[in-house]
């Protein structure tokens, strides 16, 4: 693949992952309307994530398990609103997703990640003493 085209497939793919992510609250974004935001048809938009060795599904799991490491990482919402946020109909439907992609249940990778001294701070991790007053 040319730099150019490398270069192209870049911003194509960091555009799709913010159009992506602002419809997931509302269900799952189909392809053709990730597409047309981008004034692409859906054919053309999966002949160009085939070149760069991708798929439409694996760029909306990508940005669901993104956002949901967030929100899990962040400490303060209900995995059901989690759910919601990452276009899930349902808890449990976002809880089996979750453990295909990470190996833990959305509630352990919380309580892991808070049990282990780190902390989501600007969108980098920092330590920070397990116990604030010690």
């Amino acid at each position: 693949m040319l730099k150019a085209d490398r270069k192209a497939n870049l911003v194509l793919i960091a555009a799709l992952r913010r159009i992506i992510r602002e419809l997931l609250p509302h269900g799952y974004p189909t392809l053709d309307s990730v597409a047309a935001s981008v004034g692409i048809s859906g054919r053309t938009l999966q002949r160009r994530l085939r070149k760069s060795a991708s798929s439409y599904s694996q760029l909306v799991d990508d940005v669901r398990l993104e956002l949901a490491r967030q929100l899990l990482d962040d400490g303060n919402t209900e995995i059901a609103r989690i759910a919601g946020r990452t276009g899930f109909a349902n808890p449990s439907g976002f809880s089996r997703a979750f453990h295909r992609w990470t190996g833990k249940a959305p509630r352990a990778y919380r309580l892991t990640h808070r049990n282990s001294g780190f902390v989501q701070a600007g969108g980098a991790k920092r330590q920070v003493p397990a116990d604030p007053k010690g």
